[in-house]
């Protein structure tokens, strides 16, 4: 190894920052890295997902405000934003016996109930991808 070098070379940002001496913040640096490389993979492959409503490509639409995903947390059908919001603020609302203070909205396509809908740049790909938007949705809510 050449000792001009600062650093080994990441993988994912081709950058010499990987220090020997520093294994946590190598540890952190390479976590972030991979974190960043899964979302912009995941970002390239929901160019082609498409609403189940409108019929057009999420990522594409006109105004950059409209280039959102409306994901609900208890079924797996794409929708934009806009188009989920408008079609549950015009849908008949259910009243579950046991909260029957609450209004409840179910997914256009399955019908599952859903409580509410997590506005999303990317469409996820895994069970796991899926949760974790949530989280964050429900942590920057607190």
């Amino acid at each position: 190894m050449c000792y001009c070098v600062p650093g080994e070379l990441c993988v994912y940002c081709k950058k010499f920052c990987l220090y020997h001496s520093e294994p946590n913040e190598k540890e952190e640096h390479l976590q972030t890295c991979e974190k960043k490389e899964k979302y912009l993979e995941n970002l390239n492959n929901s160019q082609e997902i498409e609403c189940r409503i409108c019929f057009e490509l999420v990522l594409s639409k006109p105004e950059a405000d409209e280039r959102k995903f409306g994901i609900l947390s208890e079924c797996d059908h794409p929708f934009c934003l806009s188009c989920i919001r408008n079609w549950r603020s015009s849908a008949p609302t259910l009243v579950r016996r046991f909260r029957s203070n609450r209004n409840v909205k179910t997914c256009p396509m399955c019908r599952k109930l859903s409580y509410h809908v997590i506005p999303s740049t990317i469409w996820y790909f895994t069970m796991e991808e899926k949760q974790e938007i949530i989280d964050n949705y429900n942590t920057s809510c607190k």
